[in-house]
């Protein structure tokens, strides 16, 4: 039995187009998701966006949330974590 050798990227390439055939472009985009490992420092942007929060003051966060507030001083967990992002969008 004789078997052709192939390069690491034409077995690749081949692996990708088999995938994609056999699982389809979406299911083929999440399984390769599962193999990134990301970006940033998800400790250190926690305790910027939550500094030093006690679990009662997020659930207090969460429950201030869900009902409406005409009080526009109140700054939510949500807006921080939104302008740490904005001011750091690549998480680095």
């Amino acid at each position: 039995m004789t078997t052709k050798t192939e390069s690491v990227a034409q077995i690749t390439a081949t692996a990708i187009t088999l995938l994609g055939r056999e699982l389809g472009v979406v299911n083929t985009a999440r399984f390769f998701n599962q193999f990134t490992t990301g970006f940033g420092d998800y400790t250190a942007e926690r305790h910027e966006i939550l500094g030093d929060a006690t679990v009662q003051e997020i659930v207090a966060e969460i429950k201030r949330q869900r009902k409406p507030s005409n009080d526009e001083s109140v700054v939510t967990l949500a807006e921080k974590s939104r302008k740490v992002r904005e001011t750091n969008p690549e998480g680095k």
